[in-house]
């Protein structure tokens, strides 16, 4: 029992300090982002199990995107599970509206899913086959989804994309982990952007 103990307290050592490092490759990555119209920031961190181990603050962007307010910001509610968050805020909300685009999982977790709650298809069998797409009404993510749009997910979706939500007052671009790369950052904005001004 203790040895599996130091296991695992040496292993939350080593994601503590991966996560520490990829943020600050972040902070680094992201200052050439101003070339969006976004600006390096940073904000404080949530504190993990009572306690900020993670140092006071991690790098965040702010700024506007063709109309909208866009801000990308690393999720740190626990060293297994950080996120980086890319979301878009138009100038004004659509009402009624919610779509939801998910990698679907594969084998039969992804045929029990879709048979258990909604899988909406756009027409594009490659991409119908690799997303799990949940939308009010049906009718808006066929809409919503355009070749460029699908495109630009598949791509998100090579490089640990968690899931997109759109919900009228904002659209919300999740990756898995501390996303340094600028292009994929860049990508994800274009996401979040092109979804937060769309009009059915």
């Amino acid at each position: 029992m203790i040895g599996g103990m130091s296991t695992s307290v040496l292993f939350f050592a080593a994601e503590l300090e991966r996560v520490k490092e990829q943020a600050a490759a972040a902070k680094t990555s992201w200052q050439a982002m101003a070339e969006r119209g976004l600006e390096l920031d940073e904000e404080p961190v949530v504190p993990v199990f009572e306690k900020n181990i993670l140092g006071p603050t991690l790098p965040c962007l702010r700024g506007t995107v063709d109309g909208c307010k866009v801000t990308v910001r690393i999720l740190a509610d626990g060293v297994r599970t950080t996120h980086t968050e890319l979301r878009a805020r138009p100038a004004e909300p659509l009402t009624g509206v919610k779509i939801g685009v998910h990698p679907s999982p594969w084998g039969i977790l992804g045929t029990i899913r879709s048979w258990l709650g909604q899988d909406i298809e756009v027409g594009d069998e490659a991409f119908d086959e690799a997303f799990l797409i949940t939308g009010e009404p049906a009718s808006a993510p066929p809409q919503m989804l355009d070749a460029p749009l699908r495109e630009k997910l598949v791509t998100l979706n090579a490089n640990s994309f968690a899931g997109l939500v759109f919900d009228g007052e904002s659209a919300k671009v999740l990756m898995s982990g501390v996303i340094t790369a600028r292009e994929m950052v860049s990508t994800a904005i274009d996401v979040a952007v092109a979804v937060a001004n769309w009009k059915p």
